[in-house]
């Protein structure tokens, strides 16, 4: 799939430490994407 100079919405349905997606941006970014964005459905953290 190409990404290089995408804007990508990366969608998860819980956040319990922000490593999924903190890794899959990682991987996006090196793939050439421009921007990311992450919505998560819920959280498990307490804030």
């Amino acid at each position: 799939m190409e990404f290089k100079g995408k804007e990508i919405l990366l969608i998860d349905d819980i956040i319990t430490t922000g490593t999924t997606l903190e890794e899959c941006s990682k991987s996006l970014i090196e793939s050439g994407a421009k921007r990311i964005y992450g919505l998560a459905l819920t959280s498990s953290m307490k804030l």
